[in-house]
């Protein structure tokens, strides 16, 4: 097994957008489809921000599109424990393994709030994260009002998916940091 490889990412906002929605569940009138567990009301936003690599240095042409969504979604555990991630065996039995004589509970930890790639034949970047709604208003109010503005980024490269663990909108550069 390899170690996966942290990879930090500084990027310089030259742009963003935003939409904030909220509808009926469309879902909902395919009553054919339904399970009867479906939210009839829906409520999302994001921000796609856009800018260029400042940090690591080098390749500074490289332009990346971040969209985070801000969502509450039932299959993303926000409130997620470390007793949560604990892995069971085939019988449901928490597994364990032996560190210098003690029991140590063995975990399977989320890979990331989100995921970073390269667009083929170009020098770009595309990453979605998700984040809880109150993540979005909080970097809403910081967006339009204070120039400039970063993304510093941490991603974690396992075999050929590069995902991200860490992401902070900051008023300092973090090639700076």
């Amino acid at each position: 097994m390899s170690t996966p490889e942290y990879l930090p990412l500084g990027i310089e906002i030259t742009n963003h957008t935003t939409a904030i929605n909220a509808s009926i569940n469309y879902e909902v009138r395919k009553t054919r489809k339904c399970t009867g567990d479906e939210e009839i009301y829906s409520f999302n936003s994001y921000i796609e921000i856009e800018g260029f690599r400042i940090y690591p240095e080098g390749h500074n042409d490289i332009t990346y599109s971040i969209t985070i969504y801000g969502e509450e979604r039932a299959d993303w555990p926000f409130s997620l424990k470390l007793n949560d991630c604990q892995k069971i065996d085939d019988e449901l039995i928490p597994i364990y393994r032996k560190i210098r004589g003690k029991e140590v509970p063995v975990y399977d930890l989320p890979k990331g709030i989100g995921y970073i790639e390269r667009q083929r034949g170009i020098q770009h970047w595309r990453g979605a994260i998700w984040v809880p709604q109150r993540t979005i208003t909080d970097m809403l109010a910081l967006l339009p009002h204070v120039q400039p503005l970063y993304l510093d980024i941490l991603t974690i490269m396992e075999k050929k998916h590069q995902n991200i663990t860490s992401l902070s909108l900051q008023t300092n550069n973090p090639a700076e940091s």
